[in-house]
């Protein structure tokens, strides 16, 4: 893994100072306060601090196990990947539905898939779906006249 890690923050790193080079054959603009090459500059630049961090801690020596046993089905459990696939879900429709309509519908179905008690806690589920939905209908299209997708 440290070999992986340092290939690839070698080649990050060259890639970064090759693009930095190229940044600064940028023309700059008369009528600009500030210079065009900022952005890129400070873009690679972090990347390529990122890349030379990356590179350091290949160097450190690691515990065996920094984590204590069973610690990645805890962070990989079932509720927290059932959120993820339902969060995704929303994205894909998002722009089929809408945002009002996909936003009911994901925060109903993620509180009764999460929920110990469906039944029960389905009212609430819907008040709560209802109660957002309302709030950001009210704030963004009648109070701010945003038009909401």
């Amino acid at each position: 893994m440290k070999t992986a890690n340092r290939i690839a923050a070698v080649l990050i790193i060259l890639i970064c100072l090759f693009l930095i080079g190229e940044a600064s054959k940028i023309e700059s603009l008369a009528y600009e306060l500030i210079s065009n090459r900022m952005f890129p500059y400070m873009t690679f630049g972090l990347v390529l601090a990122l890349a030379a961090g990356l590179l350091a801690t290949t160097f450190i020596p690691s515990l065996e196990s920094p984590f204590p046993s069973g610690y990645w089905a805890r962070v990989v459990g079932k509720r927290r990947l059932i959120t993820l696939g339902l969060f995704c879900v929303y994205l894909l429709l998002l722009p089929v539905l809408g945002f009002l309509p996909a936003s009911f519908g994901f925060i109903v179905v993620t509180t009764l898939v999460l929920s110990p008690q469906r039944r029960k806690d389905l009212p609430v589920a819907l008040a709560l779906g209802g109660g957002v939905v309302g709030v950001c209908y009210l704030v963004f299209v009648y109070w701010l006249q945003f038009y909401m997708p």
